[in-house]
């Protein structure tokens, strides 16, 4: 599991733009991250499959609303919890639009995690991704 930490500056936080790639089948690759994203995760998340940051319960959940914008474009909010090493958790949305690609070019989409700035607190790695409520249209 990625170890990601809540601590950035406000500045960053509000880059938690990123995209993902659609891979045969149930994978969702990051490609482009904002800096932010990267510093939180603390590496580069290119090619890192999306889905394995969750934990597994939620895993078909959120495979199965992807597929639902990377085919019918309808965005999506998800509403999650980052949960840390130590137990706590943080309330965190992500957000998931499809973009639109010359013909012949994977779909991808673009999507942006959000969370409250006042939740952070320094050093506290996440240990992976919770669903919190089901997702609004």
């Amino acid at each position: 599991m990625t170890s990601v930490s809540l601590q950035s500056p406000i500045s960053q936080r509000a880059s938690g733009a990123f995209t993902l790639h659609h891979a045969d089948g149930c994978h969702y690759l990051f490609g482009w991250t904002g800096k932010w994203l990267r510093q939180l995760s603390g590496r580069a998340l290119r090619d890192h499959d999306f889905i394995t940051l969750w934990r597994p319960a939620d895993r078909a959940f959120l495979q199965a609303q992807l597929d639902d914008v990377r085919r019918y474009g309808r965005a999506r909010t998800i509403k999650a919890r980052a949960v840390t090493l130590c137990g706590e958790s943080r309330l965190c949305s992500f957000e998931f639009t499809k973009l639109q690609h010359p013909q012949g070019r994977g779909a991808a989409m673009g999507c942006r995690w959000r969370t409250n700035v006042n939740a952070a607190q320094p050093g506290t790695p996440i240990a992976e991704l919770r669903l919190d409520a089901t997702p609004t249209h």
